[in-house]
């Protein structure tokens, strides 16, 4: 019955270590002989990278892989790092930053529950560009480099949705480096805040709350802290936002939206 239900092979009780042994043995050398018949092609293998062609970046994310929880302020990789994983926000915040020859700060993404870091550097197979920080206590899984690469060459839903996300990160930081060089401090600051509040919006309630040091808000945006801290006070009088301990309540979207346009 045990062998009807799929088992490779079973021991009756009571046996001794030498039989439990043997019975391995014998199980991992017919393995090894497919693998030589084979041409060394394993059929969970093959299996494996079919499954995973299908499914794309979700299959990735299942019940049974590791997860490590990081807590807040804690580096996940650090710039000139060889890439060795890619990453996935379980639960938290990770922000993405790189340090200028002065020691100056910019913080290029925010990454929420959902979303995939650390493919560009696996993709180019260079040193990590940036640092990543938990912005708060977070979770992430990890996946092998081997894997994702191996599952990337043979799944055309895979290649195509990180060239979705990387065409994504692209315009992103183009319209970032724009603002930062031509707009007006009221517009950077509208345009930020929008972004910054969709990515910590409560999608269950969609309140758009922040609650964020403003040495990270500033730096995320690219102004100085004090013109920030200025700015939404100017906010805050119109009565475009809340500031309550600190957290940032918008409370007229389409004002700041229209002014970010």
């Amino acid at each position: 019955k045990g062998m009807e239900l799929g088992a490779d092979d079973f021991i009756t009780k009571p046996y001794d270590v030498q039989e439990l042994l043997k019975a391995v043995e014998i199980r991992l050398n017919k393995t090894d002989k497919l693998k030589a018949a084979n041409g060394s092609g394993d059929e969970n293998v093959s299996f494996f990278n079919e499954a995973h062609a299908k499914m794309g970046l979700a299959s990735f994310i299942s019940d049974d892989r590791d997860r490590q929880k990081v807590k807040k302020k804690r580096a996940i990789y650090l710039q000139g790092n060889r890439p060795v994983n890619l990453h996935y926000v379980i639960k938290g915040k990770v922000k993405s930053f790189t340090v200028n020859d002065n020691g100056k700060e910019l913080i290029n993404a925010i990454y929420k529950a959902g979303d995939f870091f650390g493919y560009s550097a696996l993709l180019n197979d260079t040193m990590y560009a940036d640092n990543t920080m938990a912005l708060e206590d977070s979770e992430i899984i990890v996946i092998p480099k081997e894997e994702f690469l191996s599952v990337l060459s043979s799944s055309p839903l895979l290649s195509k949705e990180i060239i979705a996300l990387l065409t994504q990160n692209l315009s992103e930081r183009e319209s970032k480096l724009i603002n930062m060089a031509y707009c007006s401090l009221r517009k950077k600051v509208a345009d930020g805040l929008l972004q910054i509040v969709a990515t910590y919006k409560d999608s269950a309630t969609s309140t758009a709350k922040l609650k964020m040091r403003r040495e990270d808000l500033a730096q995320t945006i690219g102004v100085a802290k004090e013109s920030l801290t200025r700015t939404l006070s100017d906010f805050k009088t119109e009565k475009l936002i809340d500031i309550v301990n600190s957290e940032i309540t918008v409370l007229k979207e389409a004002k700041l939206r229209k002014m970010a346009n």
